[in-house]
């Protein structure tokens, strides 16, 4: 037997959804805002310590490279030797 869910259960889960979203920063495609450029500047930070240490990139995503673009900024702007192997 299916029981079709109450009006109200279905409100309070549609406002939980939004809540978690936006807590999990869901949705959020922004490079600036979604929290992926602190993470990378902060690693890069890491990065920069050990400046013999050689890093490796690989561009595997099927976009059209924004990303690794911002990727390569970080590199030049931390001094960080890096090797670009596009597939």
């Amino acid at each position: 037997m299916i029981i079709k869910p109450s009006r109200f259960k279905r409100a309070i889960r549609y406002k939980l959804m939004g809540i978690f979203n936006r807590i999990e920063n869901n949705n959020d495609c922004n490079f600036e805002t979604n929290g992926e450029k602190i993470f990378l500047e902060n690693l890069f930070v890491e990065f920069s310590k050990d400046k013999e240490r050689k890093r490796v990139l690989f561009d595997v995503g099927a976009n059209i490279g924004k990303y690794f673009h911002c990727l390569c900024l970080l590199f030049e702007e931390y001094h960080t030797h890096f090797l670009y192997v596009k597939i």
